[in-house]
């Protein structure tokens, strides 16, 4: 699934079969209107569907991708639902479980176990710009403000494993200001903006740092 469009241009979700990754094919497209660059949406796919905020409309939205048995056919996604949530800017999805990072709006928590009637569970209070999900904690990008219109990100842990009680496990500061998170077989990878990648260990009582690595490292693969 990739986002297509440009202002003043209309905004498209566009579904690609990628069986053949030398040659990609289009198997189906959604509107999702016009307003705001593609990057200000953001996408997480799992299974046949694909979850959605849309800043644009104010909007947490789930897409049913339809994708059709015959390959020969197109068949395009269709909106199952969508629910209001104030400056949705990212969503990362476990289980039956999305979290929608909405700036100063917080965390919600949102029930996605039926498609068709997504209901909040609760809200977790803080600055939310992005955040990612593995097992029950959720590792958030939180920007805070240093004074004097200056601001800089954060990480923020939260214990999830009670959706309807959230509660913050840890605050971590990098070098610089993290720019994105994701959590990946116990690992959380940080881009930040002084260090380039800052790779930590959050499943302990006490969270530590791995390695740090420059640009020239990562573009190396060590």
């Amino acid at each position: 699934v990739i986002l297509d469009g440009m202002p003043p241009y209309a905004q498209w979700l566009k579904v690609l079969d990628i069986s053949n990754p030398s040659s990609p094919q289009q198997i189906g497209e959604y509107f999702l209107g016009g307003g705001g660059p593609a990057y200000e949406f953001d996408v997480e796919t799992k299974d046949n569907f694909t979850y959605l905020t849309n800043p644009n409309l104010n909007t947490f939205q789930i897409i049913d991708l339809n994708i059709s048995t015959n390959p020969l056919l197109q068949s395009n996604p269709i909106l199952r639902s969508q629910i209001t949530i104030s400056s949705a800017q990212s969503v990362s999805v476990s289980g039956s479980i999305a979290y929608v990072s909405s700036g100063s709006q917080g965390i919600k928590i949102v029930d996605i176990s039926n498609p068709d009637s997504p209901v909040v569970t609760a809200t977790f209070t803080t600055n939310a710009k992005s955040s990612s999900i593995e097992g029950n904690i959720l590792s958030v990008v939180k920007w805070v403000s240093l004074g004097g219109g200056n601001f800089k990100n954060k990480i923020e842990l939260v214990d999830v494993s009670n959706l309807y009680n959230p509660q913050k496990k840890a605050e971590i500061e990098t070098i610089g200001s993290a720019n994105s998170v994701a959590a990946i077989n116990n690992k959380l990878y940080v881009a930040d903006s002084a260090a380039e990648l800052v790779i930590m260990d959050i499943f302990h009582d006490t969270p530590t740092f791995k390695k740090t690595a420059d640009k020239s490292e990562v573009n190396s693969g060590d």
